[in-house]
This record gives structure tokens, sequence and C-alpha cells, in this order.
């Protein structure tokens, strides 16, 4: 299978969640969260600071 990669935009409470779990099961592919990225850049480089 190809890599494949979602990236979603929208404005808060449109879906992008919910699709993005859903495509998460419906692919086997990981569900990834950019504010879980980013916190745990922040974290790793010792600022919590946003």
């Amino acid at each position: 299978m190809k890599p494949i990669l979602f990236i979603l935009l929208g404005l808060p409470g449109s879906g992008k969640s919910t699709l993005s779990r859903f495509l998460a099961r419906k692919y086997k592919i990981p569900y990834l969260r950019i504010d879980t990225i980013e916190h745990n850049t922040h974290y790793e480089k010792g600022t919590n600071d946003r």
C-alpha cells in the first residue's frame, strides 16, 4: 500500500477530529493531533510557554 497522509483543516467544531478518527480506523493508520505534537515538542525543549 502507498503511504497515506491526510491533512484536515477547518473551523472549531466542524468535525475534523471525528473525520480524522474515522479515517484512521478505516485505513489503519495513526491518528495524530497537532496539539499533541506541539505539546511534546515544547516539553522536550524545556519550553512550556506557547
